[in-house]
């Protein structure tokens, strides 16, 4: 027996933390395993191992390449085969383990957190936020965000702050999702291709036939660095987003204007910006002025012959 043993022999009815729960690989099918490197930030969903049948994913391991000890990190739903669990009973669970997760090791429970609360990463300088959890939907979800310190910030331009004062080479970038019968399969990125730094990731999406309007991200743009940013939306079992299962599609906005969609993607797509060709936004023209209007001289009155007297 893994774990602390209780006096029952019927009960309490409970399952194994995350890192023996990953140890068993019982649920290896729906499992996410996370790379500790630097520059990474990503959502996902869990769900309790009781909901193991229906859920999408129910178990995390977050590697740590530093040190023989990985995070793992488990929805601990309170139901069904786990409805007897003593502690963190719906609560998101952070183990540490040794092992790499397929050999014998202690295991330390670390954390048990609720929906706002985050857990320092200390081994990957990251950390670890449980953004929601929604116990009414079934499955239950527990919405988690991991991402590294690292992680360049994202500098929001003075102008995007402020529309009042706008800068000629800002721009906002928006991306609008609509899912189709098997949301999990979509996933997008958007890409600084300079600085090869994602600048935005998709969530994990669960809802069936549910238009999605991402933030708006505001960059500076150069329009002679052609293609700089790339928009990659892809379908996780290559038959895109349209329109065999239901159907989704996906459209690019800039500033506003929509520049690109799609939905019959295959495994993926992608749209670069700024567009080969694309004309830089055009300097003001002053038109001339209009003249005064030029009013003419009068014309005189006409010479009246001179009288010949008849003699």
């Amino acid at each position: 027996m893994m774990g602390y043993s209780y006096g029952q022999s019927d009960a309490p009815v409970m399952c194994f933390n995350g890192a023996k729960s990953w140890q068993l690989g019982w649920y290896a099918d729906k499992s996410i395993l996370v790379p500790g490197t630097p520059n990474y930030s990503e959502t996902f969903q869990l769900s309790g191992i009781a909901d193991y049948p229906t859920a999408e994913k129910v178990i995390m391991k977050i590697n740590v390449d530093v040190s023989p000890n990985d995070y793992y990190v488990l929805f601990n739903r309170k139901t069904g085969v786990n409805s007897g669990t003593v502690e963190g009973g719906n609560q998101v669970l952070i183990t540490q383990a040794g092992g790499e997760g397929n050999a014998y090791a202690t295991s330390d429970l670390l954390a048990k957190l609720n929906a706002g609360q985050s857990f320092d990463l200390a081994d990957i300088s990251g950390t670890i936020t449980v953004d929601s959890i929604n116990l009414n939907v079934v499955p239950a979800i527990a919405t988690v965000t991991v991402f590294t310190n690292s992680l360049a910030p994202t500098v929001t331009p003075a102008s995007c702050l402020n529309p009042e004062t706008p800068s000629s080479t800002a721009r906002r970038f928006q991306f609008e999702i609509t899912t189709d019968n098997y949301p999990g399969e979509t996933t997008w990125t958007f890409t600084d291709k300079v600085s090869n730094n994602i600048l935005a990731a998709s969530p994990v999406y669960s809802v069936q036939n549910q238009v999605h309007l991402e933030p708006e991200i505001c960059e500076e743009v150069n329009q002679s660095e052609t293609g700089r940013y790339e928009f990659k939306i892809m379908d996780s079992y290559g038959d895109g987003l349209c329109c065999a299962y239901g159907n989704g599609g996906y459209k690019v906005f800039v500033d506003g204007r929509q520049v690109a969609s799609g939905g019959d993607i295959g495994s993926e797509e992608i749209y670069l910006y700024p567009e080969a060709g694309a004309p830089t936004t055009p300097t003001p023209v002053t038109p001339n002025p209009t003249p005064s209007p030029v009013t003419p001289n009068p014309t005189p009155n006409p010479t009246t012959a001179p009288v010949t007297p008849n003699p």
